[in-house]
This record gives structure tokens, sequence and C-alpha cells, in this order.
């Protein structure tokens, strides 16, 4: 009996939340770091309609066909494309309230890692000379931006000791420690670069004009309650 209430007070002291101070500050912080993409993925699709199914997805093979040459012209390893899905539906159009079937369609979703980012343009550029080829945007990303992450909770950290430093010699008072740090929610979003194009629009350019990345910010915040004395 003694060892069972033993165990329950022990259990109730674990439970038990932790008081917080009376005498606090609470503030804010904010980090941003900005960093060059380290890579891109193409978002593409391939896309055709015929009078039967078999004519459909013979020209999304051979749109496909047309592809991989490109991306293996541009060194582009067939593991950094993936293009595994496939599907199809019948197409139809209303004329005078009458459904009146157009064709099958055939639809190829493929997404293609850039590791390489000075070729972004001449492969865009490529890929739209492609009939069926339909370029939807593009996707940056970081090798770690985990670390990224990091970096900038770090300077939210700084920043808010900061904000509370001032605050405190403003009030004649001192920080004794940190009661706690909660992180918010995180503003990076993965940029995209809208390019819904066909290859209609690109074949009349004999150069392509450059695609101009920009630094990216990836931000952090949090909220710091500081014990004062």
């Amino acid at each position: 009996m003694l060892k069972a209430t033993t165990l329950l007070l022990l259990g109730s002291l674990v439970a038990a939340p932790v008081a917080l101070a009376d005498n606090y500050i609470e503030v804010s912080g904010h980090g941003v770091v900005e960093a060059m993409p380290d890579y891109a993925k193409l978002h593409l699709s391939l896309k055709a309609t015929a009078d039967t199914l078999p004519a459909a997805k013979q020209a999304v093979d051979s749109a496909m066909q047309a592809l991989l040459s490109v991306a293996n012209a541009k060194g582009i390893s067939k593991d950094d494309i993936d293009a595994a899905q496939i599907r199809n539906s019948p197409q139809y159009r209303w004329h005078k309230q009458e459904r009146m079937f157009v064709g099958e369609q055939v639809v190829r979703p493929v997404t293609i890692t850039l590791k390489a980012l000075n070729q972004h343009a001449y492969l865009v550029h490529e890929l739209m000379q492609i009939d069926g080829m339909h370029v939807q945007h593009t996707e940056l990303r970081f090798n770690d931006r985990d670390a990224l992450q990091r970096q900038a909770l770090s300077k939210a950290v700084k920043h808010a000791r900061s904000k509370a430093d001032a605050m405190a010699s403003a009030a004649n008072t001192r920080i004794e420690r940190v009661e706690r740090i909660i992180e918010g929610a995180n503003d990076y979003h993965r940029p995209m670069m809208e390019m819904r194009a066909m290859s209609a629009m690109a074949k009349d350019q004999p150069e392509p004009a450059p695609t101009l990345f920009q630094a990216q910010k990836i931000e952090a915040s949090i909220n710091v309650r500081y014990e004062i004395d």
C-alpha cells in the first residue's frame, strides 16, 4: 500500500506543469537566410488527343522518346526523370446541347531534376520544340534546406534576445534565464516559376532568353519568455 501511494505521488509530481515566473519579458524573434537554389525540378506533361486510344498513346510515346533524347544530350540521367504515371480519358464537347465525342486523350506527367541550373533556359527551349509538350512550372530546391532553416532559427533567437535585452535595460532590470522558447510557423515556401506554354511559342526564338534565378529566402520565427529579476 505504501509503495503504491509513493508511486502515485511521484507520478503526480512528474505530470504537474512547471510554474512560470511572475516577472518576465516575452518577445518574438525573426530570422532570415538568403541562399541561391542548388537544383530545380521541372514539372512537365505530355499530352495527345486522337481518334483512337492507340493513336494517342503512340503520340505521347513519341514525345517521351524525344524528351529522353533532349535530356540525354544535356547529360541528364534517366535516374533524374520521373515519368512513372500515365493516364487516358475520352474527351467530349457540347454542341447544340448534344455531347459529341472528340477523341481519346493520353497524358503523361514528367518531372526532371535539373542539377545544372545554367542549363535551364536551353533545356526548356528544346523541350518546347516537342509536340504535345506542356511545361508547367519549375520548382527551386536546396540540397540541405534543414541546415538553412537552422541558420534562420539561430538568427531568430539572437533577434529575440537583443529585443529582450533592450527592454530589460530600459526597465532597469536584467534577464535571469530563458523560461521557454516556442518555434513559430516557417514562412518558407518552395518558389515556383510558372512556365505554362506550348511548343509553338519557342520555335521562332533563335536563342533562348536566360533564366534569372534569384536568391531565395528561408525564414524562421520564435516566441521567447525570459525570467527577469
